[in-house]
């Protein structure tokens, strides 16, 4: 995703991949479920006759600009792209091999503003981080010689349910540098010394992860404790007992078995695994449901974010620069400590202030050099 922001205020995103060039056809292609599409009967009128997914994370509608490139072929803004001129890219290129064409494309959606921007721009409804409220802002200040321009775009935290927190097994700036990589905690350490650091904080964040979803799934075995056929212990025992079975059947084991598993032959029984494979088994429903309780499915998207400002960048909060082009590695996992926020300040050359201010001078230098000579009385 690269963001660009012009010096009035107007703005535009652009991502860009390789495509099959019928997802960019007027011809046979029907829009089936959130950006995917597929040729429809008529297998003439496409190559391949096969469906076709956009790769891009939003839709493709009448408010793009599509520029695509395929060998000498170009098209700037032509969308969609009518079968002749496909036939004919096809034709010379590869038309003994049709379908191992690509066409390298750009997507672009332009906004007059940036507050046209946060309400019109969204991520198709398939995309993981479609629900995600977005904040944008851009601030211009004057100053005669340059115009600051401050942009900020602010994802919101992820708001998981989990019973016990993160700052119960890592600090505040061992969350901040795991999820954000801020605050630096690898100054003065050697390539073997932050390896070990890395695995400790590595250790710590999956333990915590770990034991919300035991304590989580314990609980729920225990909401629903009636249900077993038989009951080894009494509920209020069962209850007590969570704690010393992940203690000693899970934290420091290596062997990754289900609870059933390990409830099973903590207790001696098989009642619990015949709780996790009866019909319709609620928990089973519970492992399901789990991720979506606590967003997993945001952590599956990364995004590579790149921000281009006018002028020349005097401040970010980005680790990486490239010129004047900024670029941030996004994920979920930036999010889970609080909102994350994009931000850069650029400065614009005024010119004509330059001018202006240099003949306001030089008539300053002139005015002090000539004088009128004084008439003798």
């Amino acid at each position: 995703m690269l963001t660009v922001i012009n010096a009035d205020g107007s703005c535009y995103k652009e991502f860009s991949g390789k495509v099959k060039p019928s997802l960019l056809t007027e011809q046979a292609i029907e829009i089936i479920d959130n950006g995917t599409r597929a040729v429809d009967k008529d297998s003439s009128t496409l190559p391949c006759n096969e469906a076709v997914e956009n790769p891009f994370p939003i839709s493709l509608d009448s408010t793009c600009q599509v520029f695509w490139q395929a060998g000498k072929f170009k098209g700037n803004g032509q969308y969609p792209i009518n079968k002749h001129l496909v036939d004919s890219v096809i034709w010379h290129s590869d038309k003994n091999n049709p379908c191992s064409i690509y066409f390298d494309v750009m997507i672009r959606k332009n906004y007059s503003s940036i507050k046209c921007m946060e309400n019109e721009f969204r991520l198709m409804n398939s995309h993981e981080w479609h629900d995600l409220k977005i904040n944008y802002s851009l601030t211009k200040k004057f100053r005669w010689f340059y115009t600051y321009y401050t942009y900020c775009e602010t994802y919101p935290k992820i708001k998981q349910h989990f019973i016990v927190p993160l700052e119960q097994y890592m600090s505040k700036d061992e969350i901040g540098f795991w999820c954000t990589g801020k605050p630096d905690l690898l100054k003065g350490m050697n390539g073997v010394e932050i390896h070990d650091f890395t695995n400790d904080l590595d250790k710590k964040f999956e333990d915590w992860y770990t034991y919300n979803f035991w304590t989580m799934e314990y609980e729920y075995v225990n909401k629903n404790y009636r249900l077993l056929p038989r009951q080894p212990v009494s509920q209020h025992r069962f209850a007590e007992l969570k704690d010393t079975i992940f203690e000693s059947e899970v934290k420091y084991s290596s062997e990754g078995k289900d609870m059933n598993e390990i409830l099973d032959r903590y207790f001696k029984t098989n009642a619990f695994s015949v709780l996790w494979n009866r019909k319709d088994s609620i928990m089973q429903k519970f492992e399901q449901n789990f991720g979506l309780q606590i967003q997993l499915p945001l952590f599956f998207q990364r995004i590579n974010y790149r921000l281009l400002m006018p002028g020349k960048v005097v401040a970010s909060n980005s680790a990486v620069s490239y010129g004047d082009t900024l670029v941030w590695q996004l994920s979920a996992y930036r999010m889970i400590p609080a909102d994350y926020t994009i931000s850069a300040t650029s400065a614009k050359a005024n010119i004509w202030a330059f001018i202006v201010t240099g003949i306001v001078v030089l008539i300053a230098i002139g005015s002090f050099i000539w004088r009128p000579k004084r008439r003798k009385v």
